[in-house]
């Protein structure tokens, strides 16, 4: 981990340079095993507080006009989490107001209200309810007699599902809570259920009343665009806006859902004809003042790093080693 950040963060100890971080679900209640973009709560507090006290952390739309106007101030960071879980509202809220640091939530608009889980956390959580030692799925038995071995199989299904064609993903979940002796009532029931479903209108437009947060688009359904025709795709990538701007108002940021090999440069294309000021990626790259605003990289941050590591990234210290 430390040799890969190293590498990334090279030049920006120049501080010519921004950072946009991700973040998705912040807990209260973490699952029984880990998943990597579940951030338990106290962790989280200790990096906006590190944050707060050592960088100057801005808006999105701060950072793109100091993009557009070809200077970044020093130490500028800026935070965005995608999806919309609710926790974002019960949990990192009140840490962002502490700490006065804004943030940017990318909204997958077909779940807000919703108490339907994104499927990644489906398979979270039955992983965490289920009772058997094992599960036979596509071909594959996966042993998950451990919470260990049950964080290890996360990441190989989700692995496994995201490549599948997105409409057909449905019916490979069912099939995964037939198989893991879970129903869809159980799910519900889970601890973990409440704040890993999506925010509602009400909590979304009260968080945009706090002066804090901004609200961008994640598509409506969180598919994989490189597995949708391209009219699909289009209804993803401007229906979410439509959606978003009907609840809330004039939305200018889009948010691509997953990594940067599953959207392409026609779905850019679509985005900028939708009308969006800036896309997001996941590109770890630092933010410069020629960046471009339809391709603004981000760095993810998961629940693998280490406050240290978090400062040390954020600090470029690679760049001032290789300098000495």
């Amino acid at each position: 981990m430390m040799d890969y950040l190293k590498r990334r963060v090279r030049g920006f100890a120049s501080r010519k340079q921004a950072l946009v971080l991700t973040y998705h679900s912040i807990q209260k209640q973490p699952l029984p095993f880990r998943v990597w973009c579940h951030l338990a709560e106290e962790k989280f507090q200790a990096q906006i507080s590190y944050l707060a006290s050592n960088f100057r952390c801005v808006s999105l739309s701060m950072l793109l006009t100091e993009m557009e106007s070809g200077h970044i101030l020093p130490y500028t960071v800026a935070v965005t989490f995608d999806d919309g879980f609710r926790d974002n509202v019960t949990t990192a809220l009140p840490i962002l107001q502490q700490h006065q640091v804004p943030a940017t939530i990318f909204l997958t608009t077909d779940f807000v209200g919703s108490t339907q889980l994104l499927w990644p956390e489906q398979i979270a959580c039955l992983l965490a309810l289920t009772k058997k030692p094992a599960l036979d799925f596509a071909g594959m038995t996966y042993n998950i007699s451990d919470n260990v071995l049950k964080g290890a199989v996360f990441r190989q299904l989700t692995g496994l599902i995201k490549e599948m064609k997105p409409n057909d993903i449905p019916q490979h979940l069912d099939a995964l809570l037939n198989e893991a002796n879970v129903t869809p009532q159980q799910l519900r029931a889970s601890p973990w259920h409440e704040n890993l479903q999506a925010m509602d209108w009400c909590e979304a437009r009260e968080m945009m009343g706090n002066g804090l947060i901004d609200i961008g688009a994640h598509t409506l359904s969180h598919r994989r665009l490189s597995g949708l025709s391209s009219a699909e795709a289009e209804h993803e990538i401007s229906g979410s806006k439509r959606v978003l701007e009907q609840h809330l108002g004039p939305v200018h940021y889009f948010a691509y859902p997953y990594g940067e090999s599953h959207y392409t440069d026609e779905h850019r294309a679509m985005a900028i004809r939708a009308g969006y000021r800036a896309i997001l990626t996941t590109d770890r790259q630092t933010v410069r003042p020629t960046t471009d605003p339809y391709a603004v990289p981000r760095i993810g941050i998961g629940a693998d790093v280490s406050l240290d590591q978090f400062a040390y990234m954020l600090h470029g210290g690679a760049a001032r080693a290789n300098s000495a």
